[in-house]
């Protein structure tokens, strides 16, 4: 879509001294904590990638916030006495920006809740208070939702909103929803790849567009302005915003975007150890066959069968078992470039793919153990984690393991819900014999049992593997989901287990990943129980 210019960005430039890229594009996402000056402050933003309560884009500050930022402290009467609403608020700079130009009112919303804690971290940071309500999803606004924020809203901020043409009607919805025919409407649009331009061209549905600043060699961001048509609510698909906004194998449930499972009544407490599991459609079938998968959202912290949060084992996996796991096939549906690291290096993926299918057809030994809490079986995580690095290793490569007590899962969180302080929790740091340590957060978990009786679980997690001695490395974040296909026979339990990766928001290929799988690893399982 060709977009119409009212200005370029070499000459607006030079009316934004504030605007100095201290990076090159979104590389500046890869550091701890970043600091921008605006209006006579220095806003301090500590960005929370590898953070166990927010996985999303909003854990840092990408190049759409920064140049929209910079255009309001160059223009503060653009919000000066007016009610500003941001939508993906993210860290909150130009909320925070809007604010010390004088804004009589800033709303600064989020989709994500992991988000909007982040996001009230950074404002308490910067000594600024702003409102934060709970997730907005953008599906979800209608006229009654938006009045009760305070629409019609005088100001709408978006930065780097229009990435993903799946949430085009979803944030067509939104903007409708919270701007008047004489609101104001600024996005700053980063066009990564071809199709991000179909999020412009849905929104020109139902807005005019005009670019006040083009894209340069300087920042590669465009600053739309948007009027809003006469369009109602009424007039947008919101099924197919839902649906859309749902990716593959996943459902929509009180409007979040979830792996298809049952859902179990709020405040059930008593033991499920022996209730059998509730026969549905399998979702999670089909994660086995496609290549084409999508990474799980991070889940709110209630598992299926009660308050505390793991992933659910059938009745009869209690016990320890000997575990035959057999390579069967290792795929990058997304190319090679994907699994090259942080500079998609060619040589290096193919190496490490080589390697990787090198192995097919081996199987590898080792022991599991899975325990019974009063809420069902689980994960003895610390045996089992030392178990599979060390024997994957063909030595002994841990020195310890622990668990990590957080606030959506600890002991005393277990004890006042009926269970063990010493069940197992859900997060794990592992110490190597080498300089090196490893936390590993579970982030969401679903399981189900399918009409032929075969169980199935996902559990997505994320990986902070960081080097100890005096290395200046910074840490390696991964995010992965583990699959498992498990059928009870006579002594014997068989069945598949699959490991993929996604990228890491703070990897340069993230947006062009689209959130996919971009490695996927398949073994086959034979497990046999140890005797007590």
């Amino acid at each position: 879509m060709q977009l119409a210019r009212r200005s370029v960005l070499d000459t607006t430039l030079t009316t934004l001294p504030s605007l100095t890229l201290a990076c090159s594009e979104d590389d500046c996402i890869f550091e701890r904590r970043r600091k921008f000056e605006r209006l006579g402050r220095t806003l301090v933003v500590d960005q929370d990638f590898a953070g166990s309560r927010s996985r999303s884009t909003g854990a840092g500050v990408w190049e759409c916030s920064e140049v929209l930022s910079a255009y309001l402290a160059a223009r503060p009467e653009l919000c000066r006495g007016r009610r500003v609403l941001e939508l993906g608020a993210g860290c909150g700079l130009c909320s925070m920006v809007a604010s010390l130009g004088g804004a009589a009112r800033v709303v600064a919303t989020d989709g994500d809740a992991g988000a909007v804690a982040h996001l009230e971290d950074v404002l308490r940071a910067n000594d600024l208070k702003l409102e934060t309500p709970p997730p907005l999803k953008w599906e979800e606004a209608t006229r009654d939702s938006a009045k009760a924020l305070g629409a019609p809203f005088d100001v709408v901020l978006g930065a780097d909103l229009t990435y993903n043409p799946n949430n085009a009607i979803a944030l067509a919805n939104a903007l409708v929803a919270h701007a008047g025919p004489d609101s104001t409407v600024l996005l700053a649009h980063k066009r990564r790849v071809a199709d991000d331009d179909a999020t412009i061209a849905k929104l020109g549905e139902y807005f005019s567009t005009e670019t006040l600043v083009a894209p340069s060699k300087v920042a590669g961001v465009a600053i739309l302005e948007l009027r809003k048509r006469d369009a109602k609510l009424g007039d947008l698909d919101l099924a197919a915003a839902s649906a859309d906004n749902c990716n593959e194998g996943f459902k929509r449930v009180d409007g979040a975007c979830l792996l298809a499972t049952r859902r179990a009544a709020l405040g059930i407490l008593a033991s499920a150890a022996a209730a059998p599991l509730a026969a549905s459609a399998a979702p999670l079938a089909g994660r086995f066959e496609s290549l084409d998968l999508a990474q799980p959202e991070p889940d709110r912290g209630r598992s299926e069968l009660s308050g505390v949060a793991n992933l659910y084992f059938p009745p009869w996996m209690r016990g320890t078992w000997n575990v035959s796991q057999t390579l069967t096939r290792v795929e990058a549906p997304l190319g090679l470039r994907f699994i090259g690291g942080p500079r998609a290096d060619l040589d290096i993926a193919k190496r490490s793919l080589d390697e990787q299918r090198s192995r097919v057809g081996k199987t590898q030994p080792l022991q599991l153990r899975f325990v019974a809490t009063k809420f069902g079986v689980v994960e003895d995580r610390l045996f089992n984690t030392r178990s599979r690095l060390d024997a994957f290793a063909g030595r002994r490569v841990v020195a310890s393991v622990e668990y990590a007590e957080t606030g959506g899962n600890n002991r005393r969180g277990n004890a006042v819900l009926g269970g063990s302080e010493d069940d197992p929790l859900t997060t794990t740091v592992t110490r190597y014999r080498g300089p090196a340590a490893q936390k590993i957060f579970s982030l969401a978990r679903t399981s189900e049992t399918g009409g032929d009786g075969v169980w199935r679980g996902s559990e997505a997690s994320r990986s902070i593997f960081a080097l100890t001695n005096q290395n200046a490395a910074p840490p390696i974040t991964t995010d992965s989901e583990t699959l498992f296909e498990l059928r009870q026979g006579d002594g014997l339990v068989t069945g598949r287990l699959r490991l993929v990766d996604y990228l890491n928001p703070n990897d340069p290929l993230y947006f062009e990943s689209r959130k996919k799988a971009v490695s996927v690893s398949d073994y086959d399982l034979a497990m046999t129980r140890v005797a007590d």
